[in-house]
């Protein structure tokens, strides 16, 4: 009798463990979305309480398992982890492979089989939620949910994110959602293992992305297109960079080189920052084949010495921050938490101007968080410039490369058009001249054996060559002018692009290909002696000046910031439309102000010559103040009509709909500090205003 009841307690107890851990689906929520993740049994992860057990575990489970070195992964210095795949995980429940390995419970803290989504990608869930609490809530008010599922709040970091312990993957989601589903969090979301997808001088002649002379390249694609390049050495007769401008790589490391040397011979890469780590903690890579983010700091900054390959800015300091060091089920792989904090130090504590993003992965309001606060806070309120690859899915444009205020980077085919597995659509902003296999630019791999190859310098493609260059450029514009805002930047970046495709921007290009001459030469708009195509044109810069100018026809709109001055010679032939638009705070047409509603102003004849200098304000709306601690008024005093109004942040969500007549004062107090705009719309009138909450 005593044994058929130790059988079914036995039964009870293997049903209860494997439906605690393997429901068939879950979800999260991310972006104001539901992410919907099925069970993958073929992997198993194991969280102990302690290193020394999780060490010491590694080889009784590799043993009482049969398991071969690619079936076994001990995840060090990550949480105390390690990753079983492979079959035995499909043919034994979970106390069974406990009981082959001689895993107790009372020295495992979490057990979880993997997840994957709807793409394939693989994801781990652990028992950790992390979740941002609304300005002016209190942790007492969310006490009652942390308690509902046994959980317990453990840490607050100092970006103000919690961390809450919960007892299993269930109570992970459910209280995660809940949490989500009330009216106290930011975000809340499972701490989750992502995929991180890499979105992949003597060798300077074949960096074609640089300076393109149609030069033979090491391919069978012979020539290549004349001049399909970034102009970089026009670019560097400006600025090579300053010592003082910082560029935080994230990924897995980057060390000292031969090519990242300054004149003197010390190393411009810095101390760093890597993620739960015990020594060695200075953004080094971790393994010997990672290289990733060693190519991608060779392209923004390798030197000028004769030695290997050329990087675009050649005087900045590199910051390597390292957010993964080791493959988790198979996959390159790091807690979102570990992303979300590399990214946090790197602006907090290491006062990086620019950082690369060369990777994609999932949605996630952590990581989110994190880019917000380097674009809003970083560089003492002027913000960094966050530069994300696009991917290389050949689909829509990944995420983080997909928020709103990231520069998002496509690859361009060297031999014209895009390449067919760079990710394009609405977000993308850029493209620059990239590779795939052997078509690929060449930049510096680690010294020696370590890294994708045998040698100091290798082949390198895909997205995740393109951002870099973004990146570069844009340490070259804040080395000329470092009191630029992370928006002036984009919009100098932006607004120089070569126009590829179809006229203005578009889904396929962006605003068209990098170029770095431009950028950095980017101040005033001087058209002369040039005539002006028909077609549609638009020019954009801060002031804007022509003198023996023709435009012929078309459809031409010029955008200044502060003045427009037609010069002598200026002519505007018959069938042509000239407009001109004044926006003290124009930057650029980013978000939601590509659908236009830029202010507009009359222009007054001053001489005979179109030195045109009187310009009268014809907006309709009145927001004030601005900036605003919280009430906004609104005033359509020069609309009779209803004025439908829509507040969005700089993701491009609606915060707020509402239809309105005269004045009225809105309440958006609730909302984070940060900037926002407000479209209105009546009839076929349409204006766009900039404001910030403070």
């Amino acid at each position: 009798m005593k044994k058929i009841v130790k059988y079914c307690l036995l039964l009870f107890f293997t049903a209860t463990f494997i439906n605690c851990y393997c429901q068939n689906e879950v979800f999260y929520y991310s972006g104001g979305k539901k992410h919907y993740l099925k069970t993958d049994s073929s992997s198993l992860m194991i969280q102990f309480k302690d290193y020394e057990e999780c060490s010491a575990m590694v080889s009784s489970v590799k043993k009482g398992l049969n398991l071969s070195d690619e079936e076994i992964d001990y995840l060090e210095n990550e949480g105390k982890y390690i990753m079983i795949k492979g079959s035995k995980v499909k043919n034994y429940s979970i106390d069974q492979i406990c009981a082959m390995s001689g895993i107790t419970r009372d020295i495992v803290d979490f057990i979880s089989y993997g997840r994957v989504n709807k793409d394939g990608d693989k994801f781990v869930i652990t028992n950790t939620v992390r979740c941002l609490l609304k300005a002016g809530v209190k942790i007492s008010e969310i006490q009652s949910y942390v308690d509902k599922y046994n959980s317990y709040i453990f840490e607050q970091d100092e970006w103000g994110v919690l961390s809450i312990k919960c007892e299993s993957e269930e109570s992970t989601c459910n209280l995660a959602n809940s949490l989500y589903e009330s009216s106290f969090v930011k975000f809340s979301v499972p701490n989750m293992y992502l995929p991180i997808k890499p979105t992949s001088d003597p060798y300077y002649p074949y960096q074609f992305h640089l300076h393109n002379v149609s030069q033979p390249m090491l391919t069978h694609y012979n020539p290549i297109v004349y001049d399909l390049d970034i102009d970089a050495p026009e670019a560097w007769l400006i600025t090579k960079g300053s010592s003082g401008i910082k560029v935080a790589v994230i990924g897995d490391g980057v060390e000292d080189h031969e090519d990242l040397n300054d004149v003197n011979g010390n190393s411009r890469v810095l101390d760093g920052f890597t993620y739960n780590c015990l020594f060695n903690c200075k953004g080094r890579p971790k393994q010997d084949d990672f290289g990733h983010e060693q190519a991608c700091a060779g392209i923004i900054a390798a030197s000028h010495n004769d030695l290997g390959v050329k990087g675009i800015a050649p005087n900045i300091k590199i910051v390597p921050i390292v957010i993964y060091k080791k493959k988790v089920n198979g996959n390159y792989g790091a807690p979102a938490s570990a992303i979300a904090r590399g990214i946090n130090k790197s602006w907090d504590n290491l006062g990086s101007d620019v950082i690369n993003i060369s990777y994609s992965i999932e949605s996630h309001d952590d990581v989110t968080e994190a880019i917000n606060n380097a674009i809003n806070y970083g560089r003492g309120g002027k913000g960094c410039v966050v530069v994300c690859a696009a991917g290389n899915e050949r689909s829509s444009v990944a995420y983080p490369a997909n928020l709103g205020n990231t520069l998002a980077v496509g690859s361009e085919y060297p031999l014209g058009g895009i390449w067919h597995y760079s990710n394009t659509g609405p977000e993308l902003d850029i493209v620059a001249p990239s590779g795939y296999g052997i078509t690929s630019t060449w930049s510096i791999d680690r010294m020696g054996d370590k890294g994708d190859v045998p040698g100091n310098y290798g082949q390198f493609g895909g997205t995740s060559a393109a951002a870099p260059q973004v990146s570069g450029v844009a340490a070259l514009i804040l080395s000329i002018n470092p009191n630029l805002t992370e928006e002036e930047v984009r919009c100098r970046i932006t607004t120089t692009a070569k126009d590829l495709g179809s006229p203005g921007r578009d889904n396929t290009f962006g605003y068209g290909r990098l170029n770095a001459n431009a950028a950095v030469s980017f101040q005033n708009l001087n058209l002369s002696d040039e005539t002006i195509p028909g077609g549609i044109n638009r020019f954009e810069s801060n002031e804007i000046h022509t003198s023996d100018v023709t435009i012929a026809g078309g459809t031409i709109t010029f955008q200044a910031k502060n003045q427009i001055h037609l010069g002598d010679n200026t002519t505007i032939m018959p069938g042509s439309t000239v407009s001109f638009e004044i926006n003290p705070s124009f930057s650029c047409d980013f978000g939601i102000l590509r659908s236009g509603g830029i202010n507009n102003f009359n222009i007054t004849e001053d001489h005979d010559n179109w030195d045109y200098t009187n310009l009268e304000n014809n907006s309709k709306i009145s927001i004030y103040p601005n900036p605003s601690s919280g009430y906004i008024h609104i005033n359509t005093h020069k609309i009779k009509d209803v004025v439908k109004i829509s507040i969005f942040n700089l993701h491009g969500i609606s915060i707020l709909n509402k239809e309105i007549t005269g004045n009225v004062t809105i309440d958006i107090s609730d909302q984070e500090k940060g900037v926002y705009y407000i479209k209105s719309v009546s009839g076929n009138y349409v204006e766009t205003n900039k404001i910030i909450l403070k």
